[in-house]
């Protein structure tokens, strides 16, 4: 399994063991071996692309506000 904390838990390790699941050392973290994020990669900059400037506009000309809301909510949640 992947070692993260989550999966090292001592009930997991006892599920696994009573079902006798064979586990492999694997990284807890390897994109390198996430096949996965080279296909985002590829979709993300294809949606990327397609972006209008338009919409880095907005939000570039909403930071004051948005500073503005996150300082009055004490660094609480905002609705942008």
């Amino acid at each position: 399994h992947d070692n993260a904390p989550i999966h090292n838990a001592g009930k997991i390790k006892e599920l696994l063991t009573k079902n006798k699941f064979t586990t492999i050392n694997w990284p807890a973290n390897s994109p390198d071996l996430n096949l996965i994020e080279n296909i985002w990669k590829k979709n993300l900059k294809k949606e990327w692309e397609k972006l209008d400037p338009s919409v880095f506009e907005d939000v570039i000309s909403s930071m004051s506000r948005r500073i503005e809301a996150v300082f009055e909510s004490n660094g609480g949640s905002i609705k942008y």
